[in-house]
């Protein structure tokens, strides 16, 4: 508007002094318009190196951009970062010119983090060089960053499924055979290794030998379920209940895997994620694909743990679940447990979790104080069902936690076998 009314002022005035003053924003103009991005003609390809990682890997992230239209003074490329990963080196947005034909490289890194990750795609912008004019172009992209949960290596972990399958494995069969679990005592048959004659009681019967009879190790048929409820799972990120229940279920995964058990596993929060029991090398990959892809969710169908679908599991599968737990959330275990399902609970400590954030003030430790009363009602109430409870200070690592109460048998195993 003032480039239109000093020309129309100096031409009906004939003041050259008008038209020197329109003169230069005048063929600004004119170079803006003549220089303008028209619709832009960008063949863009991604690539994320590598697809698969564990945390803390290094991810390398490419886009490669070619101009097939007319020169672009100005373009910018806008890569679409996942949400919770950040580059650690170069950026993920690059400004430049681009000729007819000519070609751009978009680079930077990124540390993995559990999950998987989408890339969306990229936002171009090309501007001319007063920035008046402007074109968008928005690239879809599938590229997809796998990060598998970080496993801890577990040496022994102790269970006593009620019942297993007939091909050998790691756990007792309650069946008198080849093992390391003591069962009874018989009488000699020829045949029977001499290890196994117990001296001491043949000496009592002279003239009879008496061997030791042991359980026979068998396959176990596991079932890991995560809670992945809103409700239930306090913190965000690394440090959140439901990332140190996804590394729990990962490493316990790993070991039954590992010693030939068939293990499914069941992710609960906004929809269930279902892996079907098996084993081998194809279950572990299956079962940290599913865990990667955990992430909190919310659904009326689905917020109370009374529609766990138990008829996914074989009767007497050895459950084994992954939740801070409610208070509410009591009945629908004990109903478990009422269903012959043998029932250990691995709980990330919430109250702890919580605390941390808290301030130092006496209000904030008298309500850490009645939460650890109520977690230790719920704990309680569980123990007298014979369902197992373990709360995990998330400050200890995962592994010696189970070196020091799922290693070797324990009070509540004896307890929980009475009730079977």
């Amino acid at each position: 508007m003032v480039i239109c009314a000093l020309l129309v002022g100096g031409l009906t005035t004939f003041d050259s002094s008008l038209l020197a003053l329109a003169l230069p924003p005048l063929v600004y103009l004119a170079a803006a318009v003549v220089l303008r991005p028209t619709e832009l003609q960008l063949q863009v390809e991604g690539r994320v190196t590598p697809t698969s990682a564990k945390p803390g890997e290094v991810i390398t992230v490419e886009l490669r951009a070619e101009n097939s239209d007319g020169r672009l003074e100005e373009l910018e490329i806008q890569d679409q970062v996942p949400p919770g990963l950040e580059p650690i080196e170069g950026a993920s947005n690059l400004i430049c010119s681009m000729p007819f034909g000519g070609r751009q490289l978009l680079s930077y890194r990124l540390l993995a983090k559990t999950g998987l990750h989408t890339f969306t795609g990229a936002r171009l912008r090309a501007t001319d060089p007063f920035g008046l004019f402007e074109a968008r172009l928005t690239v879809a992209g599938d590229r997809a960053l796998l990060v598998r949960p970080a496993i801890q290596r577990l040496r022994r972990l102790y269970l006593r499924p009620q019942r297993v399958g007939a091909q050998a494995g790691a756990y007792a069969a309650r069946v008198g055979g080849p093992g390391i679990e003591f069962y009874g005592i018989r009488s000699y048959s020829p045949g029977d290794p001499w290890r196994w004659i117990s001296w001491k009681v043949s000496g009592r019967f002279p003239g009879d030998l008496f061997v030791n009879v042991f359980e026979q190790d068998r396959m176990a048929k596991v079932g890991l379920i995560v809670d992945a409820r809103f409700r239930s799972n306090a913190g965000t990120g690394e440090q959140s209940a439901l990332a140190h229940s996804i590394q729990a279920a990962a490493s316990f995964s790993e070991l039954l895997l590992s010693q030939g058990n068939q293990v499914g596993l069941l992710v609960y929060g906004g929809h269930l994620d279902w892996t079907v029991p098996g084993s081998g090398k194809v279950q572990r990959e299956r079962i940290l694909r599913a865990l990667a892809r955990a992430s909190r969710g919310q659904s009326q169908i689905f917020d109370q743990l009374r529609h766990l679908p138990s008829r996914l599991f074989p009767p007497h599968t050895q459950l084994i679940l992954f939740s801070p737990l409610l208070r509410t959330d009591v009945p629908d275990l004990l109903r478990l447990r009422a269903c012959r399902y043998p029932l250990l609970v691995i709980s990330p400590d919430q109250v702890e979790l919580e605390a941390r954030s808290l301030p130092d003030r006496p209000h904030a430790d008298l309500a850490v104080r009645l939460a650890r009363v109520e977690q230790a009602v719920i704990s309680r109430r569980l123990a007298h069902a014979g369902v197992f409870r373990l709360l995990w200070d998330t400050s200890v690592p995962f592994e010696q936690l189970t070196e020091m109460h799922l290693s070797r048998p324990a009070p509540w195993l004896a307890s929980i076998g009475a009730r079977l």
